[in-house]
């Protein structure tokens, strides 16, 4: 746990922060809650820590982080999705590691079947490239999409990406300008 880093973004972040990585028990993630996390972000790995960390902190604080490979029999994707659900994970991330980072463009697939079997907020990771992208993700039920490289690696800003939903029809919220 970088708690000194976690600390610093918390006090600037004015929007929900989850955070993951380096936990290891339930004392861990009490303690990254203690310095400004909002959501603690599982993996399978450590789904044994699912169950106490939502009894402890609420389901909606605890983030369901699925690795999704583009091979893997769909069966192994639901039913890692529905035991994390079931265990008590709040919230499920997606996260198509055949696609991070490479601006290659969203995998649909795995969102539309996962969708229709939680009813828990469903966030998109890997591959996002454009507009078209979150138009596309937004219509088959995400409620967030992680587009990381996007950011880092083009000239696009999330601004961009809130003009093209709201073009596509879509409410965001306004950019509010001083």
């Amino acid at each position: 746990l970088d708690l000194g880093l976690l600390g610093r973004v918390a006090a600037e972040c004015f929007v929900p922060l989850a955070y993951g990585g380096g936990i290891y028990s339930v004392t861990d993630a009490e303690t990254a809650v203690a310095c400004g996390a909002d959501k603690i972000v599982l993996t399978w790995r450590r789904r044994d820590l699912i169950a106490p960390l939502a009894d402890r902190l609420g389901s909606q604080a605890v983030v369901a982080c699925v690795d999704v490979y583009l091979n893997d029999p769909v069966i192994l994707l639901t039913s890692t999705v529905r035991e994390m659900v079931d265990m008590g994970a709040g919230e499920v991330m997606l996260q198509v590691i055949d696609l991070d980072g490479t601006l290659s463009g969203a995998a649909i697939s795995p969102v539309m079947i996962v969708r229709p079997l939680v009813d828990v907020p469903l966030v998109y990771g890997g591959g996002v490239s454009a507009p078209e992208d979150f138009r596309v993700l937004a219509a088959s039920g995400v409620d967030g999409i992680v587009a990381g490289a996007l950011w880092q690696f083009t000239a696009m800003r999330p601004d961009d990406a809130k003009d093209a939903l709201a073009s596509f029809g879509y409410r965001v919220r306004q950019r509010v300008t001083a």
